[in-house]
């Protein structure tokens, strides 16, 4: 008998033994799993942190070559009809260097602009020119991250954003403009994801006062008797606190902001420029 319960107490002892490391085993790999999932995430977040500051100083660059662009060609892209843009409608236009300036006052017509219409060919702009902010694949510090994300071509889809899965916003401000992107990127490691789908750029240009200045010397030029008229009348309204000038010359109408040039982001004057005929315009406001 006390053979038979030491055998007993022996086997007890070993099914205890075994449960405990059993235990512990499991209790091991799953704090190891655990650690494992940690650092994943971490991983994935730090690599949505810098796909995010990545694709914004991407869209924020090509935001400014738009608005530089824009800006010259008096609100127009390319003032040829070009459907890509946006630039449906036929206008007339002069070629100056490498730029296409448009007219605003033709035929006793105004045929400028609206600050919405050129929001949407900026846009355009940006999505086009800048592509390959989304291609990210190739980066060096994604090695092991499985990669999903939309394959959008908005021109073969003439930017009709109902069939793609991203979207721009564009938002010309008295101060600055504001760009809106929403292109969804899945990130994966193992069994853990991460998403980022929203970008946000602010470029401190006044797109928006310097347009209601074009505007409102435009309203002038309308409203103004056989003299024409003289800008230096209201050099005061256009200042921009002596930032933004105004030249009249060769039937063109020539804005330069000063304050970017004073900005190092920028480095150079902010420029805005239409044509007009059948009209005299004269003076200027400098300073």
């Amino acid at each position: 008998m006390q053979k038979g319960q030491v055998t007993i107490y022996v086997i007890i002892g070993l099914i205890i033994v075994i449960v405990i490391g059993i235990f512990y085993w499991s209790s091991n790999r799953q704090k190891t799993t655990e650690l494992q999932n940690q650092d994943n995430i971490q991983t994935l977040n730090n690599h949505a942190n810098m796909i995010k500051n990545y694709i914004e100083q991407c869209l924020s660059y090509s935001t400014i070559n738009g608005i530089y662009l824009i800006g010259a060609q008096g609100g127009f892209i390319d003032s040829e009809y070009n459907e890509f843009y946006g630039d449906y409608d036929q206008v007339e236009w002069q070629r100056s260097g490498n730029l296409k300036i448009p007219y605003w006052y033709y035929n006793g017509m105004d045929i400028s602009p609206s600050l919405k219409q050129i929001e949407t060919k900026l846009g355009r702009f940006i999505l086009i020119h800048g592509e390959n902010c989304t291609r990210i694949e190739d980066l060096p510090s994604l090695e092991g991250v499985d990669i999903l994300k939309p394959d959008v071509n908005y021109q073969e889809t003439y930017f009709d954003f109902s069939l793609e899965e991203s979207h721009i916003n564009v938002s010309i401000n008295d101060k600055h403009v504001s760009v809106k992107y929403f292109f969804p990127i899945q990130l994966e490691m193992d069994n853990d994801v991460k998403t980022v789908d929203e970008y946000y750029i602010e470029v401190p240009i006044a797109v928006g006062e310097n347009f209601k200045i074009a505007k409102e010397i435009l309203s002038k030029m309308e409203s103004s008797d056989d003299k024409g008229y003289n800008v230096e009348e209201n050099c005061a309204d256009f200042s921009r606190e002596g930032y933004t000038n105004v030249f009249p010359f060769n039937n063109r109408i020539l804005l330069i902001d000063y304050e970017p040039y004073f900005n190092p982001k920028f480095g150079r004057s902010f420029k805005f420029q239409y044509l007009y005929s059948g009209v005299n315009v004269y003076g200027y406001c400098s300073g």
